[in-house]
């Protein structure tokens, strides 16, 4: 995933995947709009205004990313828990 902000278009494009959209659905008139792959799977997200949408468009914070490891280790823990 990669997020980026253009300043001078003052919008904010949430890039979800690497392929190429072939078509864009309007979620909000002049707001914000989803692009959609071949399949019909959404591959990224633009806000429009964004400085007005969103509080603040040069800070970016992920709260909490879970990895494959942690997932694997939470399954056996609570695989073991179930167990006892």
């Amino acid at each position: 995933m990669k997020i980026t902000y253009d300043h001078i278009a003052d919008a904010l494009y949430i890039s979800l995947t690497d392929k190429t959209p072939v078509d864009n659905i309007e979620i909000q008139k002049d707001i914000s709009s989803c692009d959609i792959d071949e399949d019909g799977g959404l591959i990224g997200i633009e806000i429009l205004n964004a400085s007005k949408t969103v509080l603040d468009c040069h800070k970016v914070e992920i709260e909490h990313y879970t990895t494959l490891a942690e997932e694997a280790i939470i399954k056996k823990l609570t695989k073991q828990e179930s167990t006892t």
